[in-house]
């Protein structure tokens, strides 16, 4: 089965409200696997796992502590980091459980700690695999090798987050057993819109849904402080080789866990765009990525926005088809933010790819507007 086939399967498992969405999304420098991009933002979330194997004897004691996988992957996946200043143990406070795990067919999902703020949620964790992984064998792409989920639902008890495929990046420890983080993107709606006697439910990157009922019935939903998560994997797979084969691991693998929401060094400001339509920019700096939101759904289309750090460096986005630049180390206490028309990027991306580690002075001369933002 060829990728596109693969990706025609795929969206037929999508409900039709999150198509919407992965249409309206667009690439950025990362050069991920288009297909499972597509599928995973569907669901408006990318999943990033951990495999490991604690049930199989030959690595059980090379199994790290509860709290250490963030630590332990450090800036090997898309968006490392510091994250043990700011994470905690995963929690159910109903049952008082931690670590929570659940094997299904010798594979060991552990969750093992969260960071959340009030945009994404990062879940770090283990699985572990009786069977040995076929490691050699895996597909490996310009972006690191990695695996994905299917039929992977993610529901709070203020949003749901929806049903589908999702990357997974991280790495594997040996044949048994990857590291690494989910993360969720938690945009809310911000408003919803009238047009033609239909409703459309707009995001915070300004995408819109056509939706049915009440417009008063999609007014904005806040990230409360603390919240519930109930997760649903489906299936675990990865690419074998260019042929088409996948490597697959049934579940479903079900928790239910609690989340305190952390916007420790989170800070989110807008800017006014010197563009002919006026656009407003949302730009949200956390301690490991950078995001913009657009406040129309045009602006997402015709326009793009680059991020530089202090040093004039191109952050270069790591979230598949979210508009998010990882942190990876940079210096962000002071962000260049450029903004150029569509054609202009098509036009120029290889140029500013190259330039990536001074990339301020030719952003400038192909952007219609930018400013320094501290």
């Amino acid at each position: 089965m060829n990728k596109q086939e693969k990706l025609l399967k795929a969206i037929d498992q999508i409900d039709e409200k999150y198509l919407a969405e992965a249409i309206n999304y667009k690439r950025k420098p990362a050069k991920k696997k288009w297909w499972i991009a597509v599928a995973a933002s569907a669901a408006a979330f990318v999943v990033i796992f951990s495999m490991g194997c604690v049930t199989h004897p030959a690595f059980a004691e090379k199994v790290p502590l509860v709290g250490k996988v963030f630590a332990d992957l450090g800036d090997s996946f898309g968006y490392g980091g510091d994250y043990e200043k700011y994470a905690e143990t995963v929690k159910n406070k109903k049952t008082g459980e931690k670590k929570l795990a659940k094997t299904v067919n010798g594979v060991t999902v552990t969750l093992d700690e969260t960071y959340c703020n009030d945009y994404e949620l990062f879940i770090s964790l283990t699985i572990d695999s009786e069977k040995a992984f076929p490691v050699e064998k895996i597909q490996t792409y310009d972006d690191g090798t990695y695996l994905y989920t299917r039929d992977t639902t993610v529901n709070t008890d203020f949003k749901e987050l929806g049903t589908g495929m999702h990357e997974i990046d991280g790495k594997f420890v040996n044949d048994h057993k990857y590291e690494g983080v989910i993360r969720l993107d938690l945009n809310t709606p911000v408003r919803s819109v009238r047009r033609n006697g239909k409703i459309y439910l707009v995001d915070s990157s300004g995408h819109e849904t056509e939706v049915d009922g009440d417009q008063s019935a999609y007014e904005k939903q806040s990230v409360p402080e603390n919240f519930s998560v109930d997760m649903s994997i489906g299936k675990i797979m990865a690419d074998i080789g260019t042929s088409g084969d996948t490597y697959e691991a049934d579940g479903p693998w079900d928790f239910s866990f609690d989340v305190t929401v952390n916007n420790d060094k989170t800070e989110k400001k807008e800017l006014t765009a010197d563009t002919a339509d006026g656009m407003t920019i949302t730009v949200i700096k956390t301690p490991f990525d950078i995001s913009y939101r657009a406040d129309t759904l045009e602006h997402s289309y015709d326009y793009e926005v680059l991020f530089t750090d202090r040093n004039g460096k191109l952050l270069t986005y790591k979230g598949g088809l979210s508009r998010d630049v990882a942190v990876n180390g940079s210096d962000i206490s002071e962000l260049g933010v450029f903004v150029m028309k569509r054609d202009t990027y098509e036009k120029e991306e290889d140029r500013i790819l190259k330039a990536k580690e001074n990339a301020s002075e030719l952003l400038k001369s192909v952007s219609i507007w930018s400013q320094k933002l501290n």
